[in-house]
């Protein structure tokens, strides 16, 4: 009996938790205001990192908070961590180069184990052996294929 009473207990601590955690992340979208929010200029925010020919760097996909809708709230995102900055940002930086001249760029995914959503693995993605699944791409880049 008392190894029942023991699991009841924890079972309605765990409801308990659950629930609060649940409570704390839901956001009554009636209270966001509405186009509110300009969109970041990337030179504004400091996320603009210039590499040079034969640069190479290391770049993080990492989990960090940020607010974005301006309202002190942080938001849960995936962003990627440069060198030169020093933290993962999301939108993540703009690359600075100039044409003709090579950079290298390893991308290392630093993301969780667990995906913050659920995901469907059915359907077609990239599928690592373990981890979440990225496919990181460049806008404007010219990347040579493996």
């Amino acid at each position: 009996m008392k190894k029942l009473l023991n699991l009841a207990k924890t079972l309605l601590m765990g409801l308990v938790i659950t629930g609060q955690i649940a409570l704390a992340q839901t956001l009554d979208p009636g209270l966001v205001p509405k186009f509110t929010n300009d969109l970041p200029v990337i030179r504004d925010l400091g996320l603009r990192v210039e590499l040079t020919a034969g640069t190479n760097i290391d770049v993080s996909m990492q989990e960090t908070e940020q607010d974005l809708l301006g309202m002190g709230m942080l938001t849960k995102v995936w962003g990627y961590n440069f060198p030169q900055i020093g933290v993962p940002t999301y939108p993540g930086a703009t690359i600075v180069t100039y044409r003709d001249e090579r950079i290298q760029i390893q991308w290392n995914n630093e993301l969780p184990m667990e995906h913050m959503l659920p995901v469907d693995p059915s359907l077609h993605m990239a599928r690592p052996t373990a981890g979440i699944a990225t496919v990181t791409h460049l806008h404007g880049g010219h990347t040579e294929s493996a």
